[in-house]
């Protein structure tokens, strides 16, 4: 079951992670805005938050801006150019995918909530963050490919 967990999470990751490597003009900017303002609101719950959730916030965020920079690195090497604001819309970008893959894992364990009993739920959703990960890199790297 948790090969389900992989090839479920793989599969949306890939499917997602390309998607965004091939977005191009105003859906890009789009994309990359709603990005910018993932991390802006994060970043703002974060420090209005108190002592204990900020220092958990800031780790997170951290976190989560690490994933960002290497979600839009191939994006950012394969459109090419030494503009600033390409490589803000590849970051952008990045950060939209981030947000997304979390959405993704959310969705998919519920969806295996309701359809599998507790304890091949269980196994099937162990699954889950690996192949979103791996499917994620995938579909990063194919994308870069397929734009060159």
């Amino acid at each position: 079951m948790t090969a389900l967990g992989w090839l479920l999470g793989g599969g949306a990751a890939g499917a997602l992670a390309l998607g965004m490597m091939t977005v191009r003009g105003p859906l890009a900017l789009a994309l990359a805005g709603f990005g910018g303002g993932m991390v802006l609101v994060t970043a703002l719950m974060v420090l209005t938050g108190d002592s204990f959730s900020r220092g958990f916030g800031l780790v997170y965020l951290a976190v989560g801006l690490m994933g960002a920079a290497v979600a839009g690195l191939p994006r950012a090497l394969v459109v090419g150019g030494a503009s600033p604001g390409r490589e803000l819309v590849a970051l952008g970008m990045g950060a939209a995918l981030v947000g997304m893959l979390l959405l993704a894992g959310l969705g998919l364990d519920r969806l295996l909530g309701a359809l599998l009993p507790g304890d091949l739920k269980a196994r099937a959703s162990a699954g889950l963050p690996a192949g979103l990960l791996l499917g994620a890199a995938l579909g990063l790297v194919a994308g870069a490919f397929w734009r060159r």
